[in-house]
Order: C-alpha cells, then sequence, then structure tokens
C-alpha cells in the first residue's frame, strides 16, 4: 500500500518532442565515444538551470560531464536498452490515464521552473491527473532539482514524508505554485 507518492521526470502522455529527444539520445549512443563526449556536453547544457552552472566552476561542471562520460561510455548498451524500453511504455501511455487517476496515494510534483527536459505544462498536466496531488513550482531550476536546489528539495521532501498529506506546510525556501 502506498502511503506518498513522488515522481520524478515522469511523462503522463505520449509526446512528439520526448521521442525527438530519445532519437538524438539513441543517436549519441550508438556512435563513436568521440561523438558521445559531445552528448554529455549537450545533455548538460539541457538539464541544470542558469542558476546552477553559474554557481559551480567550469572545472566542476567538468568533472560531472567527466564522470557520466566514464561511468557510462562502457556501457552505452544500457543506456540504448533504457531508452528504448520506454516505449512500449509510452505507446500505450494514453490508455492508462484512467488507472492513473484512480492513484489516491498523496503525490508531490516538485518541478524546476526551468525544466528544459520535461515541460512544465507536462508536469502540470500530472498534478491534474493524479487526484490527490500537489505541484510545486521551484524556482531557478532545471530538470534536476534534488541537486541544484537541495535547499528547497529536501525539506519539502521530508515535510510531504512526515506529513503522508499533500497539506503539509512548505519549509521556508523559495517556491511558487
Amino acid at each position: 500500500r502506498l502511503h506518498t507518492l513522488i515522481l520524478s521526470g515522469i511523462l503522463a502522455s505520449h509526446e512528439r518532442l520526448f521521442e525527438m529527444y530519445q532519437e538524438i539520445s539513441l543517436r549519441f549512443y550508438r556512435s563513436t565515444e568521440e561523438v558521445f563526449e559531445i552528448y554529455t556536453q549537450y545533455m548538460y547544457e539541457k538539464i541544470f538551470s542558469e542558476r546552477f552552472v553559474s554557481t559551480i566552476s567550469d572545472e566542476q561542471l567538468a568533472a560531472m560531464r567527466q564522470r557520466f562520460y566514464d561511468r557510462y561510455i562502457d556501457y552505452r548498451y544500457c543506456l540504448i536498452r533504457l531508452t528504448e524500453a520506454q516505449d512500449p511504455f509510452f505507446e500505450t501511455i494514453e490508455d492508462r490515464v484512467a488507472g492513473y487517476r484512480e492513484v489516491t496515494a498523496p503525490t508531490l510534483i516538485l518541478a524546476g521552473a526551468h525544466d528544459r527536459a520535461i515541460p512544465l505544462w507536462q508536469q502540470e498536466k500530472l498534478a491534474d491527473i493524479f487526484p490527490n496531488s500537489r505541484y510545486e513550482l521551484v524556482p531557478e531550476s532545471g530538470h534536476v532539482v534534488y541537486i541544484e536546489r537541495p535547499d528547497v528539495f529536501f525539506p519539502a521532501l521530508k515535510a510531504f514524508m512526515a506529513a503522508k498529506s499533500v497539506d503539509f506546510e512548505m519549509p521556508s525556501g523559495e517556491t511558487a505554485a
């Protein structure tokens, strides 16, 4: 039995732009090591907000990219399999929306205001689908809220988990629902 539900990086409908992102990712994964290295540049530009990138040094960002590259360069087949495995899920996702509406567990959606990986309108749509949900927009954050704004993400998560409800007071911090 679910007491709470936290969604991260989920789409509730089949989106063409997401398909395009998957297609370009697969091209990077299937290509050469040099092209995969370019992908890490592309990916890191896409997922983080300007605020976050401006608070870390070029060396720190380069080290983050390098860790990703080192972790996956010999395991790109895993990235390919993971990406391809999403296709059957998304092909029939609209058929499952009614089932999602039956999820009664409290659901917290923390969206980065500058998320370019999953559009805000898509994340807002989740709040409309899940009947017992709460949507919080985290300013100056991109796709990876827990890394970019841990000062907002973790206190909100702790308050939500403690309350086991969407009716909790957001800890002080910059959010705008």
